[in-house]
């Protein structure tokens, strides 16, 4: 196993025998990813600092700064 390839990412068996989406696979790979888990670490790292706005808090932002269609 000390030749492994880059290019290839090994997934167990009874990961791909329980999976009924992709979604399942592609969660089971997000979870095994250690970009993304130090990406979700901060995340919520943000958050219990509060510096993370909720979705309600960007609608209304948005809602406020659209640009308005003007006719010509």
């Amino acid at each position: 196993m000390g030749n492994k390839r880059k290019d290839v990412i090994e997934i167990p068996a009874e990961v791909l025998a329980a999976a009924t989406t992709l979604d399942d696979v592609e969660n089971w790979l997000i979870a095994h990813d250690p970009g993304s888990l130090r990406a979700l670490e901060r995340a919520r790292e943000q958050h219990a600092r509060g510096e993370l706005l909720t979705l309600e808090e960007v609608e209304r932002h948005l809602a406020t700064t659209a640009p308005t269609s003007s006719s010509s």
